[in-house]
């Protein structure tokens, strides 16, 4: 299992409809469309990268490396597809 998992088991417990992740902030969960800060400690960039990069396939880390923002999808064995 990826660790980001357990970032992503938190839209199940909410029920949230998105997660938002972001260098140097809190994760935050949309919820009805409302933006809703995480009270955790936010994720640093390097902890951030190796989450990502557990999931992404060359293109996407050649893409969020030269865009600086990517859209994926991942399939989590606990929650199937998340986008």
């Amino acid at each position: 299992m990826a660790g980001i998992d357990g970032l992503l088991s938190l839209l199940e417990l909410q029920p949230a409809d998105g997660l938002i992740l972001a260098a140097d902030k809190a994760p935050t969960l949309i919820l009805g469309g409302t933006k809703r800060v995480l009270t955790m400690p936010p994720l640093d960039g390097p902890t951030l990268q190796a989450l990502l990069f557990e999931i992404l396939a060359d293109d996407k880390k050649a893409a969020l490396e030269r865009e600086g923002a990517v859209e994926v999808s991942h399939a989590s064995p606990r929650m199937g597809a998340v986008i």
